[in-house]
C-alpha cells in the first residue's frame, strides 16, 4: 500500500527537526481535543501521495518538485541564521520552502475551497444584481441562485483544482517573499517558540478598515528563531533568485512578552496540531484557551455605480460551530 502511495509531508520533517527537545522527539498538543502526545517528526503533518496533483495539471509531480528544490538547503540556512547572517542562497532557501508552508497545509486548503466557493456565488449575485440594475433581468439565472439558496444546488470546489492554482503561482510567492525586507527574532528567554500544522501564523487584524489585505507573518524556524515579514506588495517582475533580493535581512532580540505574542498567533493559526520542543503546562493553557480559534476567510462585497468589488481577506478569529 505504501509502496503505491507514499507518505509525503506537507510540513517536511527537516523543517520540524529544529523542534525536537529531549530523545529528539515533538511535544504536541491537540486542539480538537486538548490531548498531548509525543512523537517522532515523521509521525506528523503528512498526507498519502501529498506530492502529487494527480487531475489538474499536466505534470501531477510538479509540487513535489517544487518542494524538492528549496527543502534540501533548509539546513544551511537555518545553520547559517543560527551564525549571524543570511547568504543570497540561504534567503531564496527560506523563502521558496515559506511558500510551501504558506500555501499548502490543509488549513489553507480548507479556505481556498471556501473562499472559491463563496467566490462563485457572490459572483453569480453581483451579475444578477447588475442586469437587474440594468432593466435586463435574466430569468434563467435568477432561477438557477434560488434553487443554490434553497439547497437543491451547491457550488463544490475541487480541493485538488485548487492545490493545482496555488502551485502554478508558487514561485511568484517565493520571489516575493525573497524580495521583502525580513527581521530575524531571536529568543534568549526561557520560554521557546512553538510551531504548529500550520506554521506561517499572523495576529487577527480585527475589522475590516483598509484595502491591506497582506498582513504581517511569523514563521517559527526553530525553538529559538522565528522569521517575520511584512509584505507590502508583490514584485511585477519574473522571479529569477540569481538576482540579489531587494529586501534586507536583519536581526532583533525578542523579549518575554514578544515570544508570548507569537505563541498565541501561531497556537490560533495551527489547523489541530501545536507543536513543541518540550512539555510545558504553559502550552496545555494556551491551546486549551485558543482551541476554538482558526484561520477564517472574510468576504466583502462593495457595490458601485456600475460595477462590484470583491476584497476576501483571512482572520483569526473563534470559528462558529467549532
Amino acid at each position: 500500500y505504501k509502496k503505491y502511495m507514499p507518505k509525503d509531508h506537507y510540513v517536511a520533517e527537516t523543517y520540524l527537526k529544529h523542534f525536537v527537545g529531549e530523545n529528539k522527539m515533538l511535544h504536541v498538543y491537540r486542539k480538537s481535543d486538548g490531548k498531548y502526545f509525543p512523537c517522532h517528526p515523521n509521525d506528523i503533518c503528512s498526507e498519502l501521495d501529498g506530492d502529487l496533483i494527480k487531475d489538474f495539471l499536466s505534470d501531477p509531480a510538479l509540487l513535489g518538485k517544487y518542494r524538492k528544490i528549496f527543502e534540501p538547503k533548509w539546513n544551511p540556512a537555518i545553520a547559517e541564521l543560527q551564525n549571524g547572517n543570511l547568504s543570497q542562497e540561504g534567503k531564496m532557501a527560506l523563502a521558496g520552502y515559506w511558500g510551501n508552508l504558506l500555501v499548502f497545509t490543509p488549513a489553507r486548503l480548507r479556505l481556498d475551497v471556501k473562499s472559491r466557493n463563496e467566490s462563485v456565488m457572490y459572483h453569480l449575485q453581483a451579475v444578477e444584481a447588475l442586469k437587474m440594475q440594468a432593466a435586463k433581468p435574466d430569468l434563467k439565472l435568477k432561477e438557477m441562485l434560488e434553487k443554490f439558496e434553497s439547497g437543491m444546488y451547491r457550488i463544490d470546489t475541487k480541493p485538488d483544482a485548487m492545490r493545482a492554482m496555488r502551485v502554478r503561482h508558487v514561485m511568484s510567492l517565493a520571489w516575493a517573499f525573497y524580495n521583502s525586507h525580513w527581521i530575524i527574532l531571536k529568543n534568549k528567554t526561557h520560554i521557546d517558540f512553538l510551531t504548529s500544522d500550520n506554521p506561517v501564523a499572523f495576529e487577527d487584524p480585527g475589522p475590516f478598515q483598509n484595502s491591506q489585505l497582506t498582513l504581517p507573518k511569523y514563521l517559527p524556524l526553530t525553538s529559538k528563531l522565528c522569521l517575520y515579514c511584512d509584505m507590502k506588495k508583490r514584485p511585477k517582475s519574473e522571479p529569477y533568485f540569481s538576482q540579489p533580493p531587494k529586501g534586507i535581512v536583519r536581526f532583533a532580540t525578542i523579549e518575554d512578552r514578544g515570544v508570548r505574542r507569537i505563541n498565541r498567533a501561531v497556537v490560533q493559526c495551527a489547523e489541530n496540531l501545536v507543536i513543541s520542543s518540550h512539555k510545558h503546562p504553559y502550552i496545555e493553557a494556551l491551546v486549551n484557551k485558543y482551541s476554538r480559534y482558526q484561520i477564517d476567510s472574510e468576504f466583502f462585497k462593495i457595490q458601485n455605480q456600475n460595477s462590484f468589488i470583491f476584497v476576501m481577506r483571512d482572520r483569526v478569529r473563534v470559528v462558529a460551530g467549532s
